[in-house]
């Protein structure tokens, strides 16, 4: 079984488990989380927090009459402001281009080009270069050693295609963003 998790732990979790390093050792900053993922640090539109505390979304939860708080913050502007930023923290570094979580700050380079301004970069790097070996790694790292067979053959399989297109670089960040 899953579990909903607060979309900032989320994000704060993927930068350290694939190992975000930032730029001359600056302090993360990220910018207008609350208008992509519903919310930002020291950002709460209320002192009880991001969420109603009783919250119960439709479906089972409310069939049994349990609460789901950081349900509350899962629909799809959120989802998706979440899923652009984490692939384009994978893809560009971060950065505030391509829906990215980064900081506009400062920033006199267009997106698009080498140039464009990151504020860090994913570091991470496998223990093994075999494909399987590298997915279960990940999964460990990410989903804490619960994904799903079927979507391990996915991402496998896609690691593979992108080997022989894009290098072993290019494979990690298709698996990473998978």
């Amino acid at each position: 079984h899953g579990q909903s998790r607060e979309p900032l732990l989320k994000v704060i979790h993927f930068m350290r488990a694939l190992e975000l390093r930032t730029e001359e050792n600056m302090e993360v900053d990220l910018e207008n989380l609350d208008s992509r993922i519903g919310m930002e640090p020291y950002n709460s539109q209320t002192v009880f927090n991001f969420f109603l505390p009783d919250f119960t979304p439709d479906g089972p939860l409310e069939v049994t009459a349990r609460y789901g708080p950081e349900t509350h913050l899962l629909n799809t502007p959120y989802l998706l402001g979440f899923l652009n930023g984490v692939s384009a923290l994978v893809n560009l570094g971060l950065s505030s281009c391509s829906g990215g979580f980064g900081t506009q700050a400062r920033s006199n380079k267009r997106c698009g080009t080498d140039s464009a301004r990151k504020d860090g970069l994913l570091t991470w790097a496998p223990l093994s270069a075999e494909p399987s070996a590298i997915v279960d790694e990940l999964g460990l790292l990410l989903t804490a050693g619960r994904l799903n067979p079927a979507t391990k053959d996915v991402i496998v399989r896609a690691y593979e295609e992108a080997l022989g297109a894009a290098g072993t670089a290019g494979a990690l960040k298709v698996a990473q963003e998978l």
